[in-house]
């Protein structure tokens, strides 16, 4: 009988230490990732958070660069705070891995028909294959927890590239906006001046006509260029994690702020190489294909069941001794499992090697893409602008003296005006351009 209330006491304190499992904590994870986007990107992350939201729009209204928007969106996007929560189901099932299959008891109990027959048998019994099954286990997923944590790295550069897309497409519209101010008071004073010099026979009615109908087409970009305008509110907002509406942002960047000389693009590469999240990514499920393939190759045997078996009779006879059994390997010798993670281990050689490839080929192709905007940009600033300028300084003496017509210098005006837009429009494609290889490369390569 002592024997029977000592294998109770073993059941019931094995049953008590299998819900003795501490609940999953994946706060230095979290802290982990954030430290890794502050060294690759360089970006001072504060805790806005903390602020509560009323303080950031105060901010906002304030004034925000590039790093306060990123470091908004990291703090308060949804999207981006619903895939952190996945490090920690990633985390629980690499606890779960861990986890020894539970001790089986048996009791069989058989009545007695006639004489002293067998009462009862009780065992009790452990998987050996655990022991070498669940170390193998456990390093497969938490090469799967180390992928998770480079998917949700992944996700934060998204929000990032995003973020900073946003920021560039209010700066376009905030400098566009100025400008079309500015060409339209002129435009409107060129036009006033028409109808001035009509009435004394200097221009003629067609004259007026024209002028009137450029005033008015550039009052309509204009228009289009605040809805665009107030869009691009919204979307920052939005990406932020903050309520999307089109109350005005006050941004502190420039769409110049971005260096004219670029690493040599072999350095690029090896920046992507070695902070890319998708190669790394792919890294690693080579590193755990190989670990599943020696746990599928230790899984001939699943299950070997030892431990301890008892037996009493009715007539006080009682017996105690080992118990052994297992699954002989005649047909199924788990060949085929380790045949088919072969297949996936080779063919997630090859998808590393054709994310590095692709990678090559994204940094090679925006490098030459920022090469190309860097001398447009610079023809601009130092022939055409300047050339521009001094036409409109020319063309204004020349209207003064009445050696050209207001029609004539409104020309001039428009050129400019044209010259100034795309210049503004370069401008933006080379800081967005910027952005794209910041993220190929996953390193921040700008200076601000």
């Amino acid at each position: 009988m002592n024997i029977h209330i000592k294998l109770l006491g073993l059941f019931f304190v094995l049953t008590i230490l299998a819900g003795c499992v501490k609940e999953v904590d994946v706060y230095q994870e979290k802290i982990a990732l954030r430290n890794k986007i502050k060294r690759q990107l360089e970006i001072p992350l504060t805790h806005q958070s903390k602020k509560g939201k009323k303080n950031v729009e105060e901010l906002l209204q304030r004034g925000i660069s590039r790093n306060d928007a990123i470091s908004i969106a990291l703090q308060h996007n949804p999207h981006l705070q619903a895939d952190l929560e996945t490090l920690g189901i990633a985390k629980t099932d690499v606890q779960q891995a861990g986890l020894f299959t539970n001790p089986a008891i048996q009791t069989v109990f058989y009545a007695p028909l006639r004489g002293p027959t067998l009462a009862n048998t009780t065992q009790c019994d452990i998987n050996l294959a655990d022991f070498w099954l669940v170390p193998l286990r456990k390093k497969v997923q938490q090469k799967e927890f180390e992928q998770t944590s480079l998917r949700i790295l992944s996700s934060i550069l998204d929000i990032i590239k995003e973020t900073s897309i946003a920021y560039a497409r209010v700066l376009l519209y905030q400098n566009l906006s100025e400008l079309y101010n500015e060409i339209e008071d002129k435009r409107e004073a060129l036009l006033n001046a028409i109808k001035y010099r009509s009435q004394f026979g200097l221009e003629d009615k067609l004259d007026r006509v024209r002028a009137t109908t450029v005033l008015a087409q550039t009052k309509n970009q204009s228009i289009q260029n605040y809805a665009h305008l107030l869009e691009a509110y919204a979307q920052l907002r939005f990406t932020m994690g903050i309520c999307p509406t089109v109350e005005p942002i006050t941004l502190t960047d420039s769409l110049k702020d971005s260096i004219q000389d670029i690493a040599p693009v072999e350095t690029l590469i090896s920046y992507a190489q070695a902070n890319r999240p998708d190669l790394l990514e792919a890294q690693l499920a080579e590193q755990q294909y190989q670990a599943k393939l020696s746990l599928e190759k230790a899984s001939v045997f699943k299950e070997i069941n030892a431990g301890v078996a008892f037996q009493q009779e009715f007539d006080r006879n009682r017996g105690i001794g080992a118990s052994l059994s297992f699954d002989f390997p005649l047909f199924d010798t788990n060949q085929v499992q380790v045949n088919r993670t072969r297949y996936l281990l080779r063919q997630a050689c090859l998808n590393t090697k054709h994310i590095t490839f692709k990678l090559s080929k994204e940094i090679y192709q925006l490098y030459t893409r920022l090469q190309a905007l860097g001398k447009q940009i610079a023809t601009y600033t130092t022939t055409i602008m300047p050339a521009a300028q001094e036409s409109l300084v020319f063309a204004d003496h020349y209207q003064q003296i009445q050696q050209i017509t207001t029609p004539e210098l409104l020309h001039v005006y428009t050129d400019w005006f044209e010259h100034k837009l795309s210049l503004f429009h370069l401008y933006h494609e080379k800081y967005q351009a910027m952005i794209y290889l910041e993220r190929a490369t996953a390193k921040r390569i700008t200076v601000e």
